[in-house]
């Protein structure tokens, strides 16, 4: 017996979950990065078309430098009257981050894993490559801004590849989460 896509879409995502929670466990001397980014465009004439996207994602940030961690994204295509198409994704993702001053730096993010188009009932994998921008607005919560990415599909017999810089802006929030103590900061200085 063949098993359901739901049934490996929960596996990947326990395994995603338990992951997680054993990288966090080991590094409590760092933090953890809680993200989400959202995407939406709507092209008028004569197609008519909207779509959305956006991608959460948790990491152990192992220094100012490096985060690694786990996404999860989902997007949906209309195009005119008819009907919407979905896509989703989840895999791993490093960041590699270079901090300009003590409210900005700029990070790349490559990720890569399962895909789903839903509409076609097709599974796959992605890979992509996004630079962005963070503003630290306050402790640990900061606001992001990327405005190009590069990104492999392939489902089915589908090989896709996408490249837009400056055309479609994504904007996020994360947060994190601190695992030192203040007793540990005074006496790591």
């Amino acid at each position: 017996m063949k098993p359901s896509f739901q049934s490996k879409l929960r596996l990947i995502l326990l395994l995603g979950i338990i992951y997680t929670i054993s990288v966090t466990s080991y590094a409590q001397q760092n933090s953890l990065l809680v993200f989400g980014n959202i995407y939406y465009v709507k092209y008028g004439g004569t197609s008519d078309q909207r779509l959305y996207n956006f991608h959460l994602g948790a990491g152990y940030q192992m220094n100012p430098y490096w985060t690694a961690g786990l996404e999860f994204g989902y997007g949906n295509t209309k195009v005119g009257n008819g009907s919407a198409r979905s896509n989703i994704d989840f895999g791993p993702f490093i960041r590699a981050e270079m901090p300009i001053n003590d409210m900005f730096s700029t990070y790349v993010q490559i990720g890569g894993g399962y895909s789903r188009l839903d509409y076609a009932n097709l599974n796959g994998f992605y890979l992509e490559l996004f630079p962005a921008i963070k503003w630290t607005i306050h402790k640990g919560f900061a606001l992001n801004l990327s405005t190009g990415l590069i990104r492999y599909t392939k489902t089915g017999d589908s090989n896709e590849f996408d490249f837009n810089y400056g055309i479609v802006p994504s904007i996020g929030v994360s947060y994190n989460f601190s695992f030192r103590s203040h007793t540990d900061e005074k006496g790591a200085q």
